[in-house]
């Protein structure tokens, strides 16, 4: 990240602001992707599991090792 804003340089001090906050921004969406993936994807998978948990203790399907991990809340 250091990189890009060393990088970048123009005349107009303003002009030069937002070029490197432009650039600064594509750079940390890419991190943001690599270090922590699709968050809205991996929110919604484990919104399906536990309701399909919820659902199988609720029947009575639900052995002790999956009853743990509910209660652990993982």
């Amino acid at each position: 990240m250091e990189g890009v804003w060393l990088r970048m340089r123009h005349e107009d001090v303003f002009d030069s602001l937002v070029c490197k906050l432009r650039e600064m921004k594509m750079v940390l969406k890419d991190w943001n992707r690599e270090s922590f993936g699709n968050v809205n994807e991996k929110y919604r998978s484990l919104v399906a599991e536990i309701e399909e948990l919820d659902t199988r203790l609720n029947i009575g399907e639900m052995g002790s090792s999956e009853l743990n991990r509910k209660r652990e809340g993982v």
